[in-house]
């Protein structure tokens, strides 16, 4: 007989334990808020290269999984490799002897998924929303917006990084106008060095 530990392996619902409403976040595990919350605490983190898609040490994992069953959290807020984290997060939702979508929404899921009407999909899907438990909800919600801003985060780097390289593409036309029709022809000539085409 197996038995259910604290945080992983067990239900949604029993890892929840003593979180409620008045955390700000509704009914999701405490692990989650932590990890989350740490994921987050940083700039670098958020713009680390595969985060959530690259494995953290295996080792480190388990042994945060360890500390979090004997409801210690220190070994979590200690840990510095970001996938790590991202690592022990993803090894919970793996874990969870249901997972956070409920087996008995899985055939409503995989119907709403391949449906291609855009507005039914989105009524299919927030009908199968408001039918989890109110754990697995506020867990979702949690998760998701989590994962919104880390899109959002990796979205606006990316816009900076255009925003300077059409900077440098414009800067770069604007002296080669500049050289070529604004200069009188013998200035252009101290000039036309700089000019590589």
């Amino acid at each position: 007989m197996c038995i259910d530990e604290p945080v992983f392996g067990c239900y949604l619902d029993q890892a929840c334990g003593g979180a409620s409403h008045s955390t700000g976040v509704g009914k999701v595990p405490l692990f989650v808020q932590r990890c989350v919350s740490l994921i987050e605490s940083s700039e670098e983190n958020m713009q680390t290269d595969g985060l959530y898609r690259a494995s953290g040490n295996l080792s480190q994992i388990q042994k945060i999984r360890l500390q979090i069953d004997q409801n210690n959290y220190t070994a979590l807020e200690r840990e510095e490799d970001v996938h790590v984290l991202t690592g022990a997060l993803k090894l919970f939702f793996r874990e969870l002897k249901e997972p956070l979508i409920p087996y008995k929404q899985f055939t409503k899921a995989i119907k709403a998924s391949t449906t291609t009407n855009k507005k039914e999909r989105l009524n299919m899907f927030v009908d199968i929303v408001k039918s989890l438990p109110t754990a697995n909800r506020d867990t979702l919600k949690f998760l998701l917006q989590h994962l919104l801003k880390f899109v959002f985060f990796l979205y606006f780097y990316l816009f900076i990084i255009i925003i300077i390289i059409i900077s440098i593409i414009c800067v770069n036309i604007a002296f080669v106008w500049f050289l070529s029709y604004l200069i009188p022809k013998k200035e252009y000539l101290r000039f036309s060095f700089l000019w590589v085409p």
